[in-house]
């Protein structure tokens, strides 16, 4: 291992090559809880079932990737997502996002341990690809486990991407405890973030609502167009967008459809040849299907 990052609220930049070979070899393993890596570098990992960064324990964590991560060896994966298993078995103690599972303990008591274990959160909170970042692994450039929920996976213009992107995530999982089923999708942005910075003083942040309003934010909302859009063509000037999220974009000069839940809200962007959306048009029936079609024909 080329680097370990452990504790709390930790920044670490990797700007120095790292090359670790070996079988089921890391170039940076992270564990921990707020720990944010910079990687600015090579990051090559050559060991057959090795990993070039492999995040292993805890929560919110923030990856910004602008280097080059390879792992080339049988089985080997870029980025891994995954708290493994337990050696004794399991069936003796089981943990992962939202997960903890303990025979010795009444179920009752299970809540209780979450945020004493670092639990009580995404395992990765952003994973941001930059523009110029180089991402392969043999069996997958990107790798999530079924016990690791991962917010947000930023790809901006400009990243590349060699290999498959697997998630085993399930926001079903009958380990997630009672109250944290059905609640957590993994947000895949390809090329946002270069859209809000050309010219927009704007970002992403958590959304502050009133009493009884949660986070994430999961439903149908009533979207209304602000201005003409191919990508909104066919469609009347309000409707409903099925929306599952935990960040917002307040505003911008580019929006072309706004909704409410608790304070107005972007819904869908457009820069010339470049569209966002914030809602999902899979989930959305007739209308997402509409937007689908739409975007196929630009």
């Amino acid at each position: 291992m080329g680097l370990h990052i452990y504790g709390r609220e930790n920044t670490a930049t990797q700007n120095h090559n790292i090359l670790s070979q070996g079988i089921a070899a890391s170039g940076i393993r992270i564990d921990g809880s707020n720990n944010t890596l910079n990687i600015h570098s090579k990051i090559h990992a050559l060991g057959d079932y090795s990993n070039g960064v492999l995040v292993s324990y805890g929560k919110n964590h923030t990856i910004n990737h602008r280097g080059e991560i390879k792992a080339t060896g049988k089985e080997g994966i870029g980025i891994h997502l995954n708290f493994g298993d337990n050696e004794a078995g399991n069936s003796s103690e089981y943990r992962g996002s939202y997960m903890f599972a303990n025979p010795d303990y009444d179920l009752s008591e299970w809540q209780d341990f979450l945020e004493a274990y670092r639990l009580d959160g995404a395992l990765v909170s952003n994973l941001n690809l930059q523009n110029g970042s180089y991402t392969e692994g043999s069996l997958a450039s990107i790798f999530i486990a079924n016990n690791a929920f991962v917010e947000n996976i930023n790809i901006q213009n400009g990243a590349t991407i060699k290999g498959d992107i697997i998630s085993l995530w399930n926001p079903n999982n009958p380990h997630l405890l009672e109250n944290y089923q059905n609640q957590y999708y993994t947000t895949l942005n390809f090329g946002n973030q270069s859209l809000l910075t050309l010219n927009d003083p704007i970002h992403f942040e958590k959304a502050t609502l009133k009493k009884g309003e949660k986070i994430p934010h999961m439903g149908w909302n009533l979207v209304k167009k602000v201005k003409n859009s191919a990508l909104l063509e066919g469609l009347e000037d309000s409707f409903y967008l099925y929306f599952v999220h935990s960040y917002y974009l307040g505003e911008s000069k580019n929006a072309i459809g706004m909704y409410h839940y608790g304070i107005d809200f972007v819904s869908n962007v457009q820069k010339e040849n470049i569209f966002g959306i914030q809602p999902h048009p899979e989930k959305s029936h007739n209308v997402g299907l509409k937007i689908l079609k739409n975007f196929v024909k630009l």
